[in-house]
């Protein structure tokens, strides 16, 4: 589990490469906390994120709720096929994704047609 970020001008460009899972998760709740809380917006990247499970789920609602209540713009993208399994799932794929996001156009997030 890693998390590699960089801020520019306000924003971070953060890239999770590895397991978001239980065993991971505390440690990646107070890193991604403090990277989102010293900026204006940010962007996550779940390409590389190469399992997922409820732990890791709960995360990225609990990091979109705290992105929503410091009024910082929260944009996950480019999902690994474990994000999206994880998404289809819980039945949550499109409305999770335009929360998760704040865009309505999924194709933007999953590189599939939106509904």
């Amino acid at each position: 589990m890693g998390i590699k970020a960089r801020t520019y001008k306000g924003t971070c460009n953060a890239k999770i490469d590895g397991d978001m899972t239980i065993y991971t998760a505390a440690e990646m709740k107070d890193k991604l906390l403090k990277k989102l809380g010293g900026c204006q917006a940010m962007e996550l990247d779940l390409s590389q994120v190469t399992e997922l499970d409820t732990a890791g789920f709960q995360l990225l609602v609990m990091l979109r709720r705290e992105a929503e209540h410091s009024e910082t713009s929260l944009l996950m993208k480019n999902h690994s096929s474990a994000v999206q399994d994880v998404f289809g799932l819980y039945h949550v794929s499109e409305q999770l994704e335009r929360e998760l996001t704040g865009h309505d156009n999924a194709k933007t997030i999953t590189g599939e047609p939106g509904s």
